[in-house]
């Protein structure tokens, strides 16, 4: 779940209005290209699957954290003025006009702000707040010392976040920045942690296990993957959405020490039952991890950017791609190749 810009108070226009509404954003799985969008109310509740938001006018709306991206909540009036300021910048980001100049001074802003929200009242603002502070470390690290940094941020939070629905944007955030530096076992420990979360919905249960399948064959761990697999299939409705990936999960599994050329075949034709783009994008990032794990760079490469040129409809496959499309650059020793995919990880995290 590494998806800001400021402004001095003095550019701001005086009449600036205040927000008196909570705004939520997230990304319309109903859309192909999963557009992001924005509700506006007050948010009455906040649990570890989500939030739910009371419009002015209408029923109550639940949006759940597979699709949360931000929150931006009301203010309170001794508040508003310290984030004018913050409340552009976040505008900016979401916009993708914030380079980072103003990241960093979004951070440093933030980082001056957090102290002062010590009362009860503002407790959801001052969490959220943090978790921006991570998210915002994790966007701007480039050197090892600074993923390092933003690690040990994110795993700090993690404990703070237990009933929040930030808890697993943070956990997977967390996982992701591992992997970069090049922690595979760790990311899988952080995501199964994850999974187990007390109170979690199925339907979230079930999108964090595929994460867990996925980083277990990473790590070589075929059979734990499998007994996995077995598991969340025994549980799931047999026209669930998540067959047709578990299955094609599950084909890799068993035959993860068969010779290459018939793994591959197995997976082509498995992938080749469904015309989903989704299952397309699995299926490419899963190629592209057995040719990785048979030291078959060039191939792992391709594989890896069918997703980022064709099968992107899926941000987090993307992501996914993206992020081993860096490790596979920096194997073949193209730096320059890597740091252009590090850039685009980069923005994509925003």
């Amino acid at each position: 779940m590494r998806r800001f810009a400021w402004l001095t108070l003095l550019l701001l226009p005086p009449s600036l209005p205040s927000q008196t509404r909570d705004v939520v954003y997230y990304f319309d799985r109903a859309s192909k290209s999963e557009k992001l969008a924005a509700f506006e109310g007050s948010v009455v509740e906040e649990t570890v699957n989500g939030v739910k938001v009371k419009p002015s006018v209408g029923p109550e709306r639940f949006f759940s954290v597979l699709e949360l991206v931000d929150v931006s909540y009301a203010l309170p009036r001794t508040s508003e003025l310290k984030f004018q300021t913050i409340t552009l910048a976040e505008a900016a980001v979401r916009a993708g006009t914030a380079d980072r100049p103003r990241l960093e001074q979004l951070l440093r802003d933030y980082l001056a702000l957090i102290d002062h929200l010590r009362d009860a009242k503002t407790a959801s603002l001052r969490r959220h707040v943090a978790f921006r502070i991570a998210c915002l470390k994790a966007q701007l690290a480039e050197s090892v010392e600074q993923l390092q940094d933003a690690v040990n941020t994110l795993a700090k939070l993690r404990t703070d976040l237990l009933e929040s629905w930030q808890l697993i944007p943070a956990a997977r955030l967390h996982a992701q920045l591992l992997l970069d530096l090049a922690r595979t076992a760790d990311a899988l420990e952080v995501m199964d942690a994850a999974s187990r979360t007390p109170r979690l919905s199925r339907d979230v249960k079930r999108e964090l296990g595929l994460d867990v399948i996925d980083l277990m064959l990473r790590c070589q761990q075929h059979r734990d993957a499998e007994a996995r697999i077995a598991d969340e299939l025994s549980d799931l409705p047999n026209d669930h959405d998540l067959h047709p990936v578990l299955n094609l999960y599950q084909v890799a599994a068993r035959n993860w020490t068969s010779p290459l050329e018939d793994l591959i075949g197995k997976v082509n034709q498995t992938m080749a039952q469904s015309q989903s783009t989704a299952i397309k994008a699995v299926g490419y990032n899963l190629l592209g991890h057995i040719y990785s794990s048979r030291n078959r760079l060039e191939d792992a490469l391709w594989s890896y950017l069918w997703v980022d040129v064709v099968y992107y409809q899926d941000r987090r496959e993307r992501i996914k791609a993206l992020e081993r499309l860096v490790s596979v650059f920096t194997e073949l020793k193209d730096e320059a190749r890597a740091e252009r995919y590090r850039d685009k990880l980069r923005s994509l995290r925003q």
